[in-house]
């Protein structure tokens, strides 16, 4: 353990032995410290004194934090890890670790779930986790990838994401209709999630029931007659017609 110089303990077990020591820290090390912390640990050391909380609420302490929580995830360098607040995010993964450690399917559940909810979040820590992106749930565990999921509940960013992981866009989902995203998605009326799989180059012919029921095209027209999706359907179905 640390001790700060007329404050109270600062919780840090970097070496795995404790030791105490009375010393004023410098801010360049007291950052380096906070950069090695949890959200737990972190939250201690903002409580220690008016530095300390500077330290440890800044951008650099912030995007440590959550680095350390996805190790493998990609950051995209054009937005700020600060963006996604990252103490309220870590204390989110905590809980979502949670959540896996008590399901049956563990991090698989947490993906499969996360997609349909459209919970980015949680879409990135089951796949750092080492979740199958193929992984089919519900009923039967039979009921669609995480992929055919997002699509069906129009999760357009969770979609996205899910395809730049390699999802498969062509995995079959739905215990009934046995369709691809791409169907499922044309037959809820979700006009931008359907755009965007077909940008992402899924099969426009595809049809359901393992290829011998209806068409995309069909479902989408179905929904533009029925009312039912966005007002950017009657441009899918023109899509459709030509492809």
């Amino acid at each position: 353990m640390l001790v700060l110089q007329n404050g109270p303990l600062l919780p840090l077990e970097l070496l795995g032995n404790l030791a105490i020591v009375h010393v004023e820290l410098p801010n360049v090390l007291l950052l380096k410290i906070a950069c090695l912390l949890d959200v737990d640990s972190l939250d201690n050391l903002a409580a220690t004194c008016s530095t300390c909380r500077a330290v440890a609420r800044s951008d650099d302490a912030a995007d440590a934090l959550v680095k350390h929580a996805l190790p493998s995830f990609r950051w995209p360098t054009e937005a700020p890890l600060t963006c996604w607040f990252a103490r309220c995010l870590c204390r989110t993964f905590q809980r979502l670790t949670q959540a896996a450690d008590a399901a049956d399917e563990g991090w698989n559940a947490v993906l499969w779930q996360a997609s349909a909810l459209g919970c980015e979040h949680g879409v990135l820590l089951a796949l750092d986790r080492g979740a199958a992106i193929e992984y089919s749930g519900g009923r039967g565990n039979d009921e669609g990838t995480a992929l055919w999921c997002a699509a069906k509940f129009r999760q357009y960013n969770v979609v996205k994401l899910l395809h730049g992981a390699r999802a498969n866009l062509e995995a079959r989902g739905g215990v009934n209709t046995r369709s691809t995203p791409l169907w499922v998605a044309a037959r809820q009326g979700h006009a931008n999630v359907a755009e965007l799989l077909l940008e992402c180059g899924a099969n426009a012919l595809a049809r359901s029931r393992n290829g011998n029921g209806h068409s995309v095209l069909d479902v989408a027209m179905q929904a533009l007659a029925n009312d039912r999706g966005d007002a950017e359907m009657a441009d899918l179905v023109d899509m459709l017609r030509v492809m």
